[in-house]
Formats: structure tokens, sequence, C-alpha cells
């Protein structure tokens, strides 16, 4: 479906004269940009799973959910600050605003 769309954007955008190559040129580098951020994340997942195990009981239920827990929160972590880092305009409105968010709930 994303390669339909992605055709079906080239036509609309060759049939109204504008410039395919700075288009090609700006999906390129997003893409670049959000598939590097996205190996981070997964490194950083799949990597504190290994790291948390030794320290966390993973025969039971509880320790399972506690190393996925951490497991994702800093993938997720990962994820946000080397998107930001890599100028990703949505991870930077995203922080932005989380920012605002924080700073306005603090005494």
């Amino acid at each position: 479906m994303p390669l339909f769309l992605f055709i079906a954007l080239r036509w609309w955008l060759g049939k109204n004269d504008v410039s395919l190559v700075t288009f090609d040129s700006e999906v390129g580098k997003f893409l670049i940009k959000i598939l590097t951020s996205s190996i981070i994340m997964g490194l950083v997942g799949y990597g504190s799973l290994y790291a948390f195990a030794p320290y966390i009981n993973t025969h039971t239920t509880i320790g399972i959910l506690l190393q996925s827990g951490i497991g994702v929160a800093l993938a997720l972590l990962a994820f946000v600050l080397c998107s930001n880092a890599l100028k990703i305009e949505q991870t930077q409105i995203f922080v932005n605003y989380l920012k605002k968010f924080l700073l306005r709930r603090s005494p």
C-alpha cells in the first residue's frame, strides 16, 4: 500500500509541474533519518533486554513485564533522542510540546 501511495503521489506531482528531483531528495533524506533512528531504537531495545536479564528474575510474569517495560522505554527514548538529533520535524514538534506540557505542570 505505501508503494502505491508513493507512485500515486509521484504521478500527481508530475502532472502539476512540481520538481520530482526535489521531492525524491526530500523523501530520501527523510527515509534515511527514520531508518537510522529505527535501527538505533531496535539495537537499544534488544540490548537492554540482555543488559537487564542478569538483574531481573525472568522466571516470573512480573520480571518479564518489568524487563520488557524497561526495554520499550529505553528504545522509545533512544528513538526520540536520535530523531531529534537528526532534526526530524515531527519529533521536534513532539519534543517541544512535551517540554511545554512538563514545564506547565511543574510547580
